[in-house]
């Protein structure tokens, strides 16, 4: 599957080594935890965007994420950078923007598959936000097709690669419709996790 977090892990750890690595997914943390608060802050003020970072922030999963590797920190900047730009689209609608969207989605998708389903869902949010822009028809298509094409150049390259190595564009998920030789083709990919380990 996608691993463009772990790519971008991979990256820190080659300069830095693993301490880098793990300042880079505490940068994540940072920055999601400072979209949130932005975001909160501009539309029910201060005092309630202490609140709501300080109970993100403090939830025991977040010490999970940010204190390991995985890559949900990531994902959630990617994704919740688009959906914050599209918030602010009704404000100051601006095709670089749109743009924008496409590729932090595009950066969530090459994160994870799964990211496929929020994205197309805000995809709908931004057709009826251009809907009602005053754009015209041609500006909002000219800007949703920019924004799928750069979306689309940025999440591809996982996919055609595992596309071309195993028959797959999401090995070893879905293997039962896509049929790669290198893995169980008869049902799908499910990973059983046991709630207890003896």
């Amino acid at each position: 599957g996608p691993m463009g977090a772990d790519w971008a892990y991979g990256a820190a750890y080659l300069l830095g080594g693993e301490i880098a690595a793990k300042v880079m997914n505490f940068a994540f943390c940072l920055l999601v935890v400072a979209l949130l608060g932005a975001e909160v802050r501009r539309h029910y003020g201060s005092l309630a965007a202490v609140v709501a970072v300080t109970l993100y922030a403090s939830i025991p999963v977040m010490l999970l994420e940010t204190a390991t590797l995985f890559v949900e920190n990531a994902l959630t900047a990617f994704l919740l950078g688009a959906a914050v730009i599209l918030l602010r689209l009704e404000e100051d609608a601006r095709v670089p923007d749109v743009v924008l969207i496409g590729l932090l989605l595009g950066a969530g998708l090459y994160t994870k598959v799964f990211a496929g389903l929020y994205a197309a869902c805000l995809g709908v949010l931004l057709l009826y936000v251009l809907a009602r822009s005053p754009w015209g028809w041609r500006t909002s298509a000219r800007a949703v097709l920019l924004a799928v094409a750069a979306g689309t150049v940025v999440a591809a390259p996982p996919y055609v690669y595992a596309y071309l190595v195993t028959s797959n564009p999401v090995f070893p998920v879905f293997n039962a419709i896509f049929k790669s030789p290198y893995f169980e083709s008869s049902v799908n990919f499910i990973h059983y996790r046991p709630l207890v380990s003896w």
